[in-house]
């Protein structure tokens, strides 16, 4: 789970749309569409917003992080009526996530760290702190890091983020299998190219086939940087709150 800034652009089909007044005013197909899923797609570099897989043959789900029709709060799977109905052509409650991410673990979670500030009948969440982590509004690196390939909610003075908890414990970060086998091979790629760039640079060092030794270095740099890259499956583990080198 990395940052990735949502675009100030709006896309065209979302521009002078009036809010929804009830739930059953929501028509689906006027955020639902190309354009608006082209324009994340690009913001997010591709990939789902929560778990970084890329959407390849899934071309994703529009998520509403605030969610429009109605609102659970985990472990109680009730679902509280209204939800964040005038929130739901809002660009920037809208996100782009894998249908398992969307469908299968966020679903209609919002959780706060108060329910006292949620005021749905004003329409204001201007007090509200929400326990999962937005990665277009926030850089989730304040709140979780890697441990190798395994996410944990970051402690700062002895203190565990319960946000960081929540969100992994909410999107099942850690309890995918296929994600944490994913994420584990992508660490071990990088871990081996790291173990090339040391060598390459003792060579160096030591004048050991200098020439070779340089080549080397840059296969490694280049390999490391693309694994680093905003579009690269799982990069979040090698920015600033991974812990793989």
């Amino acid at each position: 789970m990395r940052h990735f800034p949502k675009s100030e652009n709006v896309p065209e089909t979302l521009k002078g749309l009036d809010a929804p007044g009830c739930t059953s005013d929501i028509r689906h197909e006027l955020y639902n569409t190309r354009e608006v899923k082209e324009r994340l797609k690009t913001d997010q570099h591709c990939k789902c917003i929560y778990c970084e897989c890329r959407l390849n043959g899934d071309y994703g789900h529009i998520e509403h992080f605030r969610p429009q029709k109605g609102y659970s709060i985990p472990p109680d799977n009730t679902l509280h009526t209204p939800g964040y109905y005038w929130l739901a052509y809002e660009w920037s409650n809208l996100l782009l996530s894998c249908s398992t991410c969307n469908t299968s673990y966020k679903q209609n979670h919002f959780a706060l760290c108060s329910e006292t500030s949620r005021r749905i009948a004003a329409h204001d969440t201007s007090a509200e702190e929400p326990l999962l982590i937005n990665p277009s509004a926030e850089d989730p690196a304040q709140f979780v890091e890697f441990h190798e390939h395994i996410l944990a909610p970051r402690t700062t003075g002895g203190t565990e983020s319960a946000k960081g908890r929540h969100t992994i414990e909410l999107l099942g970060l850690n309890s995918r299998k296929y994600l944490v086998s994913n994420r584990r091979t992508v660490w071990e790629s990088h871990a081996r190219w790291m173990k090339v760039k040391r060598l390459a640079l003792i060579m160096i060092e030591c004048d050991t086939d200098p020439v070779n030794a340089r080549c080397l270095l840059a296969e490694a740099d280049a390999a490391l940087e693309r694994m680093s890259a905003p579009d690269a499956e799982y990069s979040a583990m090698f920015s600033a709150g991974g812990k793989a080198e």
